[in-house]
């Protein structure tokens, strides 16, 4: 079962299928901040993780929507 527990600033553990796209691409954008401000090894780890993890939804994303507008007729080429 794939990894999907995306951690808030908070600290609470949310399924990441479940957080509105804009929330997304903000959190990634401060993730990407703080990979540089790391002050050991965990911290970029835990960055790290995260970028992947909200990288991977928002393409998943994407390729929902492109299949549902394009592979699925609704836009035409």
């Amino acid at each position: 079962m794939q990894n999907n527990n995306y951690i808030s600033s908070d600290g609470m553990r949310l399924d990441i299928t479940t957080i509105h796209t804009e929330r997304l691409i903000h959190s990634l954008a401060k993730h990407h901040r703080e990979i540089y401000n790391s002050n050991d090894v965990n911290e970029f780890v835990f960055h790290s993780d995260q970028i992947s993890l909200i990288d991977g939804e928002l393409l998943r994303r994407n390729k929902e929507f492109y299949d549902k507008k394009i592979g699925g007729g609704q836009w035409q080429q």
